[in-house]
């Protein structure tokens, strides 16, 4: 940290931001509910899955073409 510690505008900021967290905790945990029940993550990883098999087996057939 600096010269000072943790004193100063870090803490004062900390606390800040821990005050603001506390009073709107419901708006807090209805926004990470959305990241956790997201399926979109899911269909993300699928897709990226069949992308490199399906860029592995193309290039395979090239390569066996020349």
């Amino acid at each position: 940290m600096s010269p000072i510690g943790t004193a100063g505008l870090f803490r004062a900021t900390m606390i800040h931001t821990m005050n603001a967290l506390r009073e709107n905790s419901d708006l807090l945990l209805s926004t990470m509910d959305v990241f956790i029940k997201e399926p979109l993550m899911e269909w993300m990883v699928s897709i990226s899955n069949l992308f490199f098999v399906l860029f592995f087996n193309q290039n395979s057939l090239i390569g066996t073409c020349t």
